[in-house]
């Protein structure tokens, strides 16, 4: 491999790069690169596969609190005790989901540091920094730096706090 796949520049990691003249240091940090390119090929890959095992969950515990919600709001009408009983699971489906994010959250961070520390070998960090957001939309239109997965831990906190005003 010549230099980065990415960019014309060569990449500090082949011979052109580090001013090497052996065929076989060339030969060295191409079998480098190549593990190298590999290890952030398997970092990226597992950091999209924790999100979407994220959302995944999220729809997962998603359907039991919905059910839940509508199985109390119906059940109140006929026996409160049951609807306590559903409302507990909601409750503790709620816990496990909020606990589930928090989960979730960490591993994609864990492998999204991963990624960050092999990237401007293989990169030169094209993914590292935010690109400038839009100024001329008006302020509510206006793009923001929020985490989505972290309004996901908020809105599973949010349900926590229903289910208590439910039971009590």
């Amino acid at each position: 491999m010549a230099g980065n796949p990415i960019s014309d520049e060569p990449n500090r990691l082949t011979a052109e790069g580090n001013g090497y003249g052996d065929p076989q240091a060339q030969l060295i940090d191409d079998r480098k690169f190549q593990r190298l390119m590999k290890a952030y090929e398997t970092t990226v890959e597992t950091r999209k596969l924790e999100i979407e095992l994220f959302w995944s969950r999220s729809l997962f515990f998603w359907g039991f609190i919905a059910s839940a919600f509508v199985a109390s709001a119906t059940l109140r009408r006929y026996s409160s005790d049951i609807s306590v009983v559903v409302a507990c699971f909601g409750f503790v489906c709620s816990v496990a989901w909020s606990l589930g994010n928090r989960a979730g959250k960490f591993w994609q961070e864990s492998w999204e540091m991963k990624v960050e520390r092999i990237e401007p070998s293989v990169t030169r960090a094209m993914f590292a920094q935010p690109e400038a957001v839009q100024t001329n939309k008006n302020f509510w239109l206006r793009g923001r730096r929020f985490s989505v997965s972290k309004l996901a831990i908020a809105l599973s906190d949010y349900t926590i706090i229903l289910w208590v005003a439910v039971v009590v």
